[in-house]
């Protein structure tokens, strides 16, 4: 009887360090989730909205994207109105 109780046990132990392997692989490479603070996204976002935000897509024109602050230890969200090294229509 001990033997099946450590059995079970090792076996729910592996599952749940498998998933929370791929949890945090998740939040490390793939997406995060954010908070926004203030208002200058008004209307898309409000104050105080919660967003998952994806770190493998490539950024294109009127992406909104997410990003630390040089100056303080905030993240803010804005749009891309433009990118270097062509217009909109010139895609490669």
């Amino acid at each position: 009887m001990a033997d099946n109780i450590k059995r079970e046990v090792y076996s729910w132990g592996k599952s749940i360090l498998f998933a929370l392997f791929i949890v945090w692989f998740c939040r490390q490479f793939i997406f995060v989730p954010v908070s926004v603070q203030g208002e200058s996204m008004v209307p898309t976002f409000d104050d105080k909205n919660k967003i998952i935000v994806a770190k493998i897509s490539k950024i294109d024109h009127f992406d909104l994207v997410v990003f630390s602050s040089p100056v303080s230890d905030e993240n803010h969200i804005k749009r891309v109105i433009g990118l270097p090294g062509g217009s909109r229509g010139n895609k490669e």
